[in-house]
């Protein structure tokens, strides 16, 4: 898939396990694209994680459901933890987060990453347009205004 779409793409998100089952592969990716991303999912366990994320790396998707591909799903709360050691990172000035899954208006104030994914919220909104201004909004807001 990989080679049908590197033409068209800017920034490609792979799985942390499939990196590392093609470490060899993706260590030269940055040649093929213009970006690769890496993949943690909640439910997995990343010990360790200033030595894991690979140097070549600027690029982290964050999935914090327990289903990915499933729309409606709500956020796992452990999903904090992984997003603050990332932020805790002495890498993360060089690193742009991205969180996706169960992210709501209540939520994305409290979230520290450059960029959210929200389908359901947005979609099953009776004012989508509305609600993406929302978003926009609440991600300036901090925590402690509200």
């Amino acid at each position: 898939y990989i080679d049908k779409i590197k033409d068209i793409s800017d920034l490609i998100y792979i799985h942390y396990e499939t990196y590392l089952e093609n470490k060899k592969y993706f260590d030269d990716f940055h040649k093929i694209t213009k970006k690769l991303g890496i993949v943690f999912h909640v439910k997995n366990t990343y010990k360790d994680i200033k030595n894991i994320l690979p140097e070549n790396i600027n690029e982290l998707l964050i999935l914090t459901i327990n289903n990915p591909g499933i729309s409606g799903q709500k956020f796992e709360n452990e999903s904090f933890e992984l997003i603050n050691s990332i932020n805790n990172l002495p890498q993360r000035k060089r690193i742009k987060i991205t969180v996706d899954g169960g992210i709501n208006e209540k939520l994305i104030y409290s979230l520290n990453c450059e960029r959210v994914v929200s389908n359901s919220s947005i979609l099953k909104s009776s004012n989508p347009k509305k609600q993406i201004i929302n978003f926009q909004a609440f991600s300036k807001i901090k925590k402690n205004d509200i």
